[in-house]
């Protein structure tokens, strides 16, 4: 059997290649904000696959004033190649994130859980 070599990068060169992306994207600071604390809340959890965080959570850590303009925001990130996003079943569900790798030579951001991804 092959062994498959998994590469290991640190969340600096996450952050690194987030930072490349976002200057060559010209993204908006609410963006940023966004996507920032998605990292952020993926390094708590020491990188699942994917998170369940709520609307009203991240609403409130950006302090975004209207649920339609988050909205907006978020799908700025899905459509860009960010994070994949499915919405939950039904308004006191959650959303499952996950975060695109975005640095070259790395399938997945997390190599240590198992699951469904949202594609």
């Amino acid at each position: 059997m092959e062994k498959t070599e998994v590469k290991t990068i640190s969340y600096i060169e996450l952050n690194e290649a987030f930072k490349k992306k976002a200057k060559k994207d010209k993204l908006k600071d609410i963006h940023i904000n966004l996507y920032n604390e998605l990292f952020s809340a993926f390094n708590r959890q020491f990188w699942p696959k994917c998170l369940k965080i709520s609307n009203n959570e991240l609403i409130e850590s950006l302090n975004i004033k209207h649920e339609k303009q988050f909205r907006r925001v978020r799908e700025t990130l899905i459509n860009k190649g960010y994070i994949f996003y499915n919405s939950g079943t039904n308004k006191r569900d959650a959303g499952v994130y996950e975060l695109i790798p975005l640095h070259k030579g790395i399938e997945k951001v997390s190599e240590k859980l198992n699951g469904e991804t949202l594609r």
